[in-house]
């Protein structure tokens, strides 16, 4: 990008504070209770889409609000190629697995790598449909893995040949009427222009998001290009003063300096954010939060909830502690969300419901899982040397 287009970049990147699906809540409510629909709100999860759009309704000026433009990226995505002129149609994750399932019972002995035994398993299918869908969202086509088999090692060569020609038989299928879901959201941020986003959406004049850490090329383009054009804020999980624990947001955050972002942090990050895992700063006992830990043994969700509850309560009404400020972790939260729903309901505590990232996304657990693929591969090269430059491992000399 060159320095002119980075001076008129419009997009924003707000970091610190609270960590929240909802960050932009507050100012789209202001809009829309002024009767103003001139916004896009994006957010990962369908669940968090429904509930923003039930709040934004409940504000709107006599509760008439027609469809709140609140998207997760991948709906919006496909909902901008099928805007563009003469799209394909769009076909069916399950149908595209059908012809994965029929190119592979049907040419199993050109697929030595995913293939070896020649045995074509509904569970290879599944797996095999995935890594397709995940190729195809970051833009890969069968001309793209030509130049990718060009580059690599020849002993790797075996599998993106195998990609390469499943994509390949992939698109002979399609022809020019049919396309897939991740390939036609790729598309949709490739042909998108000033002029296309402003007469399908004439009355945005700001876009938001927030809930993202990972970001697919797509929707990288997709920034760039709105944000030559208007404001897009962005709220993004990041703390430059440790880079070990963000290192899953950091890319992301390089990304969009070379943009010309201009980085906004309104509340300065916790003591947690910015010195968990940080080994740059030594942190001495006494500049630590005091804390303390109980351990109470319960027999079911509803007392654990219900005693969380008036913890919770009982922190607020002592201690001051603003409910905001107040978080809960659960080992899966989808077992805890009914029985979380009636309690802290019945006991008057407001909640945000926040999946967050995975465990296996963690920094530190990606070390560490690391550690056994190295094992596990014999000490391969490429993996080892990975691991090593892990900011978690510090060796000593060379």
């Amino acid at each position: 990008m060159t320095n002119d287009r980075k001076n008129q970049s419009g997009l924003f990147i707000h970091s610190g504070g609270k960590v929240s699906y909802y960050y932009f809540r507050d100012e789209v409510v202001r809009r829309v209770s002024l009767g103003q629909n001139d916004y896009l709100y994006f957010m990962p999860v369908n669940r968090a889409v429904r509930r923003l759009k039930r709040q934004l309704v409940n504000e709107a000026p006599g509760q008439a609000l027609i469809d709140p433009p609140v998207f997760t990226f991948d709906d919006f995505l496909l909902r901008l190629y099928n805007l563009l002129p003469r799209p394909r149609k769009v076909l069916q994750p399950e149908v595209v697995l059908f012809f994965i399932e029929d190119i592979l019972q049907k040419e199993a002995p050109e697929f030595g790598y995913l293939l070896p035994d020649k045995t074509v398993t509904p569970g290879l299918v599944k797996k095999t449909a995935d890594m397709v869908a995940e190729f195809r969202r970051f833009g890969y086509d069968s001309e793209k893995f030509d130049a990718k088999t060009e580059e690599t090692p020849q002993a790797e060569r075996q599998k993106y040949h195998d990609f390469k020609m499943l994509i390949s038989r992939l698109e002979d299928r399609f022809g020019d009427e049919f396309i897939d879901e991740p390939f036609a959201r790729h598309r949709a941020s490739l042909m998108l222009n000033k002029e296309l986003f402003e007469s399908r959406f004439p009355e945005v004049k700001e876009i938001f998001i927030n809930g993202y850490g990972l970001f697919t090329p797509a929707m990288y383009l997709f920034i760039e290009k709105t944000a030559q054009w208007l404001p897009v804020h962005i709220k993004l999980e990041y703390c430059a003063d440790n880079p070990a624990l963000f290192q899953q947001t950091a890319e992301a955050a390089e990304r969009f300096k070379e943009m010309g972002a201009q980085f906004r942090q309104e509340e300065k990050h916790s003591l947690l954010a910015r010195r968990l895992f940080n080994r740059e700063e030594i942190v001495s006992a006494s500049s630590l939060p005091a804390q303390s830990y109980i351990i109470r043994g319960l027999t079911n969700r509803r007392e654990e909830t219900e005693y969380i509850a008036r913890r919770i309560l009982d922190l607020h009404r002592r201690e001051a502690a603003p409910l905001h400020r107040i978080a809960v972790t659960f080992p899966n939260l989808e077992k805890y969300i009914p029985i979380l729903r009636r309690t802290f309901e019945a006991y008057g505590i407001p909640y945000n419901l926040s999946t967050g990232l995975r465990l296996h996304q963690s920094p530190l657990i990606r070390t560490f899982l690391r550690c056994l693929q190295v094992v596990e591969s014999r000490f391969e090269y490429r993996k080892t040397l990975e691991l090593l430059n892990s900011p978690f491992l510090r060796l000593q000399g060379k």
